[in-house]
């Protein structure tokens, strides 16, 4: 989860949390919703426990809502694979290449670019974390299981490497910044380049 995402939401729940508080102190004739949670369940009747089920199902609903969109919250879980495809094509970053999928999760949903990778430039298989230990320092690596081959992961973009991809994909859709292809054709991949199938 991002940083910013993150402190979004705990914000959120903070906010939440005084707003009922501030109900509960000025209009004390709001006490009703003490007796009606306590029909629900007794224990949410009791201040500290209604809040924690306040913030929990804001949580919930949060993350419901974001991985319908495969965006936001919802890099808390895997984000959702789109079932209505309007684009895909591949990434070239890093020595390795991406698959992605730009498409919503309904049809009637907004749009956005759902990553899969990396994949070997050379054999297509999916790599593989690996690091090597030298003295004083680690380096950290993507393998090929199947050829054997070694890719170095990008010191300032490490553990990151998606998002920055989903980034960059975004970024060339969205200036058209891309190359067509067709899915047969051979090609000579360059870095830091967007491969866009035709249809």
């Amino acid at each position: 989860m991002k940083a910013k995402e993150f402190m979004k939401m705990i914000l959120a729940g903070m906010i939440g949390t005084f707003l009922y508080e501030s109900i509960m102190r000025f209009f004390p004739s709001f006490d009703i919703l003490k007796r009606i949670l306590s029909l629900i369940g007794g224990n949410l009747a009791n201040y500290s426990s209604f809040v924690l089920f306040f913030l929990i199902i804001s949580f919930f609903t949060l993350l419901y809502l974001g991985n319908q969109r495969g965006s936001g919250i919802s890099s808390l879980a895997i984000p959702r694979k789109p079932q209505y495809i309007a684009e895909h094509g591949f990434h070239c970053s890093f020595g390795a290449v991406w698959n992605f999928l730009y498409g919503s999760a309904f049809i009637f949903d907004e749009n956005y670019v759902y990553i899969e990778g990396p994949f070997c430039s050379r054999c297509s298989a999916k790599m593989i974390l690996s690091s090597k230990n030298w003295i004083i320092w680690k380096t950290y690596l993507w393998m090929c299981p199947k050829c054997s081959s070694a890719v170095r992961r990008p010191t300032q973009f490490l553990y990151r490497e998606d998002e920055i991809i989903k980034k960059r994909v975004e970024r060339d859709l969205r200036t058209g910044d891309f190359v067509a292809v067709g899915k047969k054709e051979k090609l000579v991949l360059r870095d830091n380049t967007t491969y866009l199938y035709r249809n």
